[in-house]
């Protein structure tokens, strides 16, 4: 801001000298001695005195409280000043923390993949293995009772190598191969879910638009009732990851959201890109956010986390009854984009 000090030092000395111009011209001074000197018994004349010490003691008041304004401005500006810089290195480490999570969850997904994966698919083949081995055995049956048959080579060494297997035992034995088929599958099912989770691999693979199409047609099955509507502009597939990966885990998060307490029957999912910005808004007609109800909690602080850790700014609008709308920007600068 632009001082006025010179201008008002130059008022104050200007009305200084226009004060002694006009009392010399007209002989104040001695006109107002005149008149004090039939009130000598009332001392007025000493007010002039008193109100010129008056005047200094206003001035001295006046610097001092000028001087502590001053003082508690600059500690003021200090003060905001550090807060600035906590909270910039506050976002910074957020910023790093959730890259550090990220990566590890890319790491945990690819361990899955590839040690979970193979394991997996090697009991898969040696169950399907035994069943097969099983229903050979079961085919052995005389005059409509079960035949004995001979046990398989891969039998333990103790057994004869004519040593035989009822086909009863067979069959008991075809059912619980194909009952660990079915639950290695199940499990390889829940597997490739959280490796899902952990690292979305459309994400990597196709990019933003293709990865939130693939999340939002995974909640389909599971929200039968719920229509869901997704909008997306061009230029979101060469955004820098830290972005992408913010605007893919809002959006989970805000399905999931939905899921547990929304009751919703329509969402609607927009992201663009207007410029340098980067716009999200997820909207749902559900019963909205219920004062004490719990909606939300720390998956909201968990996201307004994220979206502030990358420079941006979130915000949710919701009332009980009128649905819920999460909306963030998130600024995508010119050296990020590159």
């Amino acid at each position: 801001m632009k001082s006025n000090a010179r201008r008002d030092l130059a008022l104050a000395a200007a009305s200084a000298a226009a004060t002694f111009a006009v009392g010399a011209q007209l002989e104040l001074n001695e006109a107002l001695l005149r008149w004090t000197r039939g009130l000598e018994r009332f001392q007025i004349d000493e007010v002039p005195l008193a109100l010129l010490v008056l005047t200094l003691a206003l001035s001295w008041f006046a610097w001092r409280r000028v001087r502590e304004t001053r003082c508690e401005l600059a500690l003021r500006i200090e003060a905001e000043r550090r807060a600035e810089d906590s909270e910039r290195r506050y976002r910074l480490l957020a910023r790093e923390a959730i890259g550090i999570q990220e990566a590890e969850r890319r790491r945990l997904a690819h361990e899955l993949h590839d040690e979970m994966g193979q394991t997996l698919n090697a009991i898969k083949i040696e169950a399907v293995s035994l069943r097969r081995r099983a229903e050979a055995m079961g085919e052995g049956v005389v005059g409509g009772q079960p035949a004995a048959v001979p046990l398989p080579a891969a039998s333990p060494p103790a057994v004869r190598d004519d040593a035989v297997m009822p086909a009863s035992v067979a069959a008991e034995l075809r059912r619980g191969a194909s009952a660990i088929v079915e639950l290695n599958d199940h499990v390889y099912a829940t597997v490739r879910a959280m490796m899902g989770r952990l690292r979305p691999v459309a994400l990597d693979e196709l990019g933003l638009v293709a990865a939130l199409e693939h999340c939002i047609d995974g909640w389909r099955p599971r929200l039968a009732g719920t229509s869901f509507e997704f909008g997306a502009s061009d230029g979101l597939d060469r955004l820098p990851e830290p972005i992408s990966i913010t605007v893919y885990r809002l959006v989970q998060e805000s399905l999931t959201n939905i899921a547990r307490h929304a009751q919703a029957t329509r969402v609607r999912v927009d992201v663009t890109r207007e410029g340098g910005v980067v716009k999200l808004a997820v909207h749902d007609d559900g019963r909205g956010l219920v004062p004490g109800g719990g909606r939300g909690g720390l998956g909201l602080l968990g996201m307004q986390e994220r979206v502030e850790s990358v420079g941006g700014r979130f915000a949710l609008a919701s009332e009980p009854g009128g649905g819920t709308m999460i909306t963030a920007e998130i600024p995508v600068t010119e050296d990020e984009d590159a």
